[in-house]
Order: structure tokens, then C-alpha cells, then sequence
């Protein structure tokens, strides 16, 4: 009886290891639809298991990594870790500036997405410092009329009436508003 309660054990430990996806491409991306779902907690494991896997597969500051890093971010802040969340969205950042340039409009997806944390922790200055980066780092890389940056003219706009600063609130927001949408996504 032994044997053949080890030998079930096994199977189904074989079993449950061909089940899981070793990739960490696709983790990540059913983490990201879980995100999108609003299921954070349910994504969070499997950002976790991406962010190790691409970190065995291609070292420790390698850009799948910042990928993974900057989902987890995202998802500890909508969960209210913000410690957590800042940690990951920081080593992000050094990840995005070494492999893209800090200049670049990864990185300022990264400086919005601290943005949102920072706003979500009541911190409104800390905030607009970041975002007034992004939003310079998205106009220096897409002109000043793309819709890319409408998220972030939302985000500082959001932070400016946090701050009780409601003329650069609106400001901000006029100008979100008069940009174009983005575009459709494709299926």
C-alpha cells in the first residue's frame, strides 16, 4: 500500500509540474489578463513565478525582469502593499533606464505608475514630481498631441486637486481631454 501511495504521489506531482507553465512570457501574460480583470490577488503568484523564471532564465537585470517587476508593482499597489509596490516599481526603473535610457518612454510608464502609487499613499507631491518627468520623457518621445499622454495628464491632474491646486487640476485635465483617443486594440 506503501508503494502505490508513493507511486500515485508521484504521478501526480509529475503531473502538477507538466501542468505549470515553465515560460515566463506566459505567465506574465496571464498575470496581466488577471490584472486587467481586477483580480490582483489571483495574478500576484503568477507575476511572482514569472519574476523568478525570467530572472533564472536571464539573470537579475535583464528587461523580461523589469517587465515582471513593474507588473508586480502595479498589482501591490492596487492591493494597498505600497511598500512592496514601491520596492518593485524602483528596481523596475533602474532595470527600464539601464536597458531602454532614462529617457525613455518605458521608463516614464514605470514614472507613472509611481505616480498612481504615490497618489494612492496620499502623497501628492511626491506625485506630480515624478509624473512631471513622464510627462516630459512621453512629449520628448511622441509630440505633445499623442494620446499617450493622457493617462498621465489625468494622473497629475488628479494630483494637482489632491494638493488643493484646482486651476492646475483643471488645467491638466483640459488638456487630457482635447488629445485624441487612443486607438482601438486589435483582437
Amino acid at each position: 500500500m506503501r508503494r502505490f501511495t508513493v507511486l500515485l504521489l508521484g504521478s501526480v506531482l509529475a503531473l502538477a509540474v507538466e501542468a505549470q507553465p515553465s515560460d515566463w512570457s506566459t505567465l506574465f501574460v496571464r498575470a496581466m489578463r488577471l490584472k486587467e480583470a481586477g483580480q490582483y490577488a489571483q495574478a500576484i503568484p503568477l507575476a511572482e513565478q514569472a519574476l523568478a523564471l525570467a530572472q533564472a532564465q536571464y539573470g537579475p537585470e535583464n528587461r523580461s525582469v523589469g517587465l515582471a517587476l513593474n507588473l508586480l508593482g502595479q498589482l501591490y499597489t492596487a492591493e494597498g502593499k505600497y511598500d512592496e509596490a514601491e520596492a518593485f516599481l524602483k528596481r523596475a526603473l533602474d532595470i527600464y533606464h539601464r536597458w531602454f535610457g532614462a529617457q525613455s518612454p518605458e521608463s516614464a510608464g514605470v514614472l507613472n505608475n509611481l505616480g498612481r502609487l504615490y497618489l494612492d499613499r496620499g502623497r501628492p507631491e511626491q506625485a506630480v514630481s515624478v509624473l512631471q518627468e513622464a510627462l516630459a520623457r512621453f512629449e520628448q518621445a511622441y509630440g505633445p498631441e499623442s494620446h499617450r499622454l493622457r493617462y498621465t495628464l489625468e494622473l497629475l491632474a488628479e494630483a494637482y486637486q489632491a494638493m488643493n491646486r484646482p486651476d492646475e487640476a483643471r488645467r491638466y485635465a483640459a488638456r487630457a481631454a482635447q488629445l485624441p483617443p487612443p486607438p482601438k486594440a486589435q483582437r
